[in-house]
């Protein structure tokens, strides 16, 4: 008689194990970094967003009309192009603590809102009137005004690369199998007359070349 499958099990995790298993990875991934001379270039990437706040302020012509409504407010585009940056800087401060954290998987999400944050900062000097659109909550006219195409032309030779890097980091956000694979594992036997099959969804999923690989790609975005 052929081996009849067997029934499933329920799986437990326990988020506190999870939380422990965080502090020792960046425990290891600050060991890894600093071996493999990756930590200081990690910290001048975090430290880069902190100076460009500064040097974007100073840009700010204090009598340019076109910068300040009246009563010294920020007009609508500029404050927004502060908030993608602020958001950019977020994003990548997040991904760099997944990244330590063993969650290599969880970097591409953030990297790819940190890119769109950037694409939206760039469209806005050439359609400011979307500044307003977001100040205003119109959820529906700003989605339609900064599509992919919009905000990250691929004809734009100052965009092109970066709408790579968003497609390849929305490859990996999205529910498919590249962003899942990384992730799974299985086993499977025979005991007695039963046949056993055991799926795995890992939270942490790298090895030291993952977290290399993982590492140079973040930096290059």
């Amino acid at each position: 008689m052929a081996p009849r499958p067997s029934t499933m099990d329920e799986q437990k995790t326990d988020l506190r194990e999870i939380l422990a298993t965080d502090d020792y990875n960046v425990e290891v991934s600050d060991k890894i970094f600093k071996e493999h001379g990756l930590r200081q270039p990690l910290d001048e990437a975090l430290s880069l967003f902190d100076r460009v706040l500064g040097e974007f302020y100073k840009t700010f012509p204090p009598n340019d009309v076109s910068f300040w409504e009246e009563g010294g407010k920020p007009k609508s585009h500029i404050f927004l192009r502060v908030i993608m940056l602020l958001s950019a800087s977020t994003q990548f401060h997040l991904a760099a603590c997944h990244l330590m954290r063993g969650q290599a998987n969880e970097v591409w999400g953030h990297s790819r809102r940190a890119i769109e944050a950037a694409g939206i900062a760039y469209l806005s000097l050439a359609d400011p009137a979307i500044g307003q659109l977001y100040l205003e909550h119109n959820i529906r006219e700003f989605k339609a005004r900064t599509k992919t195409s919009e905000i990250l032309p691929a004809d734009n030779p100052l965009t092109q690369e970066l709408n790579r890097d968003f497609e390849h980091s929305s490859q990996r956000t999205h529910q498919n199998f590249i962003s899942t694979a990384s992730r799974l594992g299985h086993t499977m036997g025979v005991l007695g007359r039963r046949f056993t099959f055991a799926l795995h969804h890992h939270v942490y999923d790298m090895d030291l070349e993952a977290v290399l690989t993982t590492t140079v790609g973040f930096f290059k975005l």
